[in-house]
C-alpha cells in the first residue's frame, strides 16, 4: 500500500495495516494522534501547513484508488471537516467486493457512500447529519447517486440486485450488458416500484400493489413496475394481477418473464387520483 507508506512518513508515525482515519478541521485537537486502542488515527488539518494538508489530501484519494477504502467528504464553510476511512463491517466489504467492476465505478462510489451513511443511521446519528450527507451525494453524484443511495438504505442491493444477478447469470446467454438493462431501470424507477420478497403473502402483494399505483397516481405518475425473484414470488405477481385488473380494467400491462424473474411494468393511461 504506497499510501500507507506515504502517510507513515508524512508524520513520521509507526502503525498497523488496519486502522481508521479521521481528519478534522478545529482548533482543539493536536495536529496528528493515534490512539492504538481503537485502531484510528486523527489528523487536524487546522493545525497542518497549506503543503501538508495537501500532501494528505492526495494520499487519501490514493487510498480509495489502491485499497477500495470508504472516502466520504463533509464541508463546512469550504473545510473539510471530515474525512472517514472505515470499512470494518464485515457485511459492507461483502457487498462492495460483490459489486465491484458489475455496475458503473460512479455508481459503485455511490454505494460505497451510502453504505457509510447508512450505517450512520443504524447508529442513531441525528437526521440532520444524514441529510446532510445526502446532500454531499447529490453533489457529487447527482439525481442518480441519490437514488442509489435510498436503494441501499431499503437494502434492495442485498435482497433485490443480487439475486437478480445470480439469477440471470445462470443463462448461458448472460452478460454484464444485459444485467446493467434491467439494473437501470430498477435504479431510474425504483421510487415507483414493488418489490416483492419472500415473506409476503399474496394479500400483502395486492396490498402493496394497490397502494403504490395510488401514490403513484396522485403525484402524477401514470406507472407501477413490480419486480420478483424466485417461483413463489411470480406466482404470487400473477394472482395480485387479477386482482389488480379486476379494479382497473384498462391498465395497460407489460410482463417480461424468464426462469423465475418477473418484471411487469402497468400503465395507467386513462386514470388519476
Amino acid at each position: 500500500m504506497k499510501w500507507f507508506d506515504k502517510l507513515k512518513q508524512l508524520f513520521k508515525i509507526d502503525i498497523r495495516d488496519s486502522f481508521n482515519i479521521t481528519i478534522k478541521s478545529n482548533n482543539t485537537s493536536k495536529g496528528v494522534e493515534y490512539n492504538e486502542e481503537n485502531k484510528s488515527l486523527f489528523i487536524n488539518l487546522e493545525k497542518l501547513s497549506p503543503a501538508k494538508k495537501e500532501e494528505v489530501k492526495q494520499i487519501l484519494r490514493e487510498a480509495v484508488k489502491e485499497d477500495d477504502k470508504v472516502l466520504l467528504e463533509q464541508k463546512s464553510e469550504e473545510l473539510i471537516q471530515d474525512f472517514t476511512l472505515n470499512e470494518n463491517s464485515k457485511k459492507a466489504q461483502l457487498l462492495l467486493s460483490y459489486w465491484k467492476g458489475k455496475i458503473p465505478p460512479d455508481d459503485f462510489e455511490a454505494l460505497r457512500a451510502s453504505l457509510y451513511i447508512r450505517k450512520l443511521f443504524q447508529e442513531g446519528v441525528s437526521h440532520n447529519v444524514i441529510y446532510k450527507l445526502k446532500g454531499d451525494i447529490l453533489k457529487k453524484y447527482g439525481p442518480r447517486g441519490v437514488k442509489i443511495s435510498n436503494i441501499c438504505s431499503s437494502e434492495y442491493f442485498e435482497t433485490m440486485l443480487q439475486p437478480l444477478y445470480e439469477e440471470m447469470k445462470k443463462d448461458p446467454d448472460f452478460s454484464n450488458e444485459k444485467f446493467i438493462e434491467k439494473y437501470n431501470i430498477i435504479i431510474n424507477e425504483a421510487a415507483f416500484a414493488v418489490f416483492i420478497n419472500g415473506f409476503m403473502t399474496v394479500d400483502v402483494v395486492k396490498s402493496v400493489i394497490q397502494e403504490k399505483i395510488q401514490r403513484n397516481l396522485k403525484y402524477g405518475i401514470k406507472f407501477v413496475n413490480i419486480h420478483g425473484i424466485g417461483k413463489r414470488n411470480v406466482i404470487k405477481i400473477r394472482e395480485a394481477l387479477s386482482y389488480i385488473e379486476d379494479i382497473y380494467p384498462d391498465i395497460s400491462k407489460y410482463i417480461e418473464e424468464k426462469e423465475d424473474i418477473i418484471f411487469v411494468k402497468l400503465q395507467f393511461i386513462n386514470y388519476s387520483e
